[in-house]
Parts: structure tokens; sequence; C-alpha cells
């Protein structure tokens, strides 16, 4: 089924996309600020190398690198969700397939670096990729867990009863009705 605009929660899921990548960004300029000055208060540019084992340096880089790859991270989901958007494809569906398929090839990665690893085992950039590697199967898995239970869950739910109405929440009125219409 194609639709013709955005839905409300695909415009919602892009603008708090585009909020997060403004914070990233602006957490990564005063990250990149605070290097700066590290780098000016030590003799800026006849400064040695031990400006980068200064703690203001120390801080700022610790800022700054992952406000810059979480911001790259954003920008690459945000551009997925409008072209999905654009396409007139269901978000939900979508983002359901790609995490699948994020899923499915980081496990195939993570199989080929096993031999990396057992080759090259005191590089510690080759033991971080499995490491990696298994972080993002972990998010992707309960991700993929979780939707399942809910979503099996929303669907009992939402099943209507065998008189064809609608399923009633079992509160404390409903419960009585029901005790006393069998006594």
């Amino acid at each position: 089924m194609q639709h013709c605009c955005a839905g409300a929660s695909e415009v919602r899921a892009l603008r708090r996309l585009a909020t997060t990548i403004g914070i990233a960004t602006l957490l990564a300029m005063a990250g990149h600020t605070g290097e700066f000055l590290a780098v000016l208060l030590a003799g800026g540019m006849h400064a040695d190398e031990t400006v980068f084992e200064a703690p203001l340096h120390l801080i700022s880089a610790s800022v700054t690198v992952p406000a810059i790859l979480v911001a790259i991270l954003l920008v690459i989901a945000a551009t997925i969700t409008a072209r999905i958007v654009a396409r007139g494809k269901p978000l939900r569906a979508a983002l359901n397939r790609g995490i699948r398929s994020a899923h499915r090839w980081t496990s195939l990665g993570f199989a080929g670096s096993i031999p990396l690893l057992l080759l090259f085992e005191d590089n510690a950039t080759i033991t971080a990729i499995p490491i990696a590697a298994l972080v993002v199967m972990l998010l992707t898995g309960l991700q993929m867990s979780i939707r399942h239970y809910l979503t099996r869950w929303r669907r009992s739910r939402s099943r209507p009863q065998a008189d064809g109405s609608a399923p009633e929440l079992a509160t404390e009125a409903t419960q009585s009705a029901q005790l006393s219409s069998t006594s």
C-alpha cells in the first residue's frame, strides 16, 4: 500500500533524530574547543607532545570522539529513515527488516573475524573486532526478541472475544460483575 505522505510517527522519528544529531554536534564542538584551549595553554603551535596528556585535553577528547561517532551514526539513521518514508513504506516494517539484516551480516562478520583473532591474538585491534560484533549482535538480537514477544502480547490483547466484542481489561468492576453473574 502506497502512502502519499509521511505519517506522524515517521515525522516524529525524523525530528528526534535531527534533535539528537544537533546535540551530538554541539558536544563535539565543545570537545574540540576544549582540545583547542588545551593546546593554546600549552604553547600553541609550539606545544610538545605532553599536551595530549593534559587533563583538559583528555577530558575534551573523551567527549569529542564519541560525539562525532554518534553524530555520524545518527546522520546515517536519519538518511535511511528519510529514504524509507520517501518510498512510502511503513517505517516499523522497514526498520524490522533492516535490524534483521544488520544482525545477519554482523554474525557473518563475527564468524569471519574468529580466524583473524586466532592468527593475530596479540593485536588489540583484531581482538576488539569480535567484541564489537558481539555487542551489535546482542543489541539487535534483544530488539528482535523483545519485539517478537511484544507483538504476540499486542495481538492477544486486540483479538475480539467469542461474541465479537472488543476485549476488556480485567478491572475490579468487571471481575465483581462476573462473580455476581455466576452466583
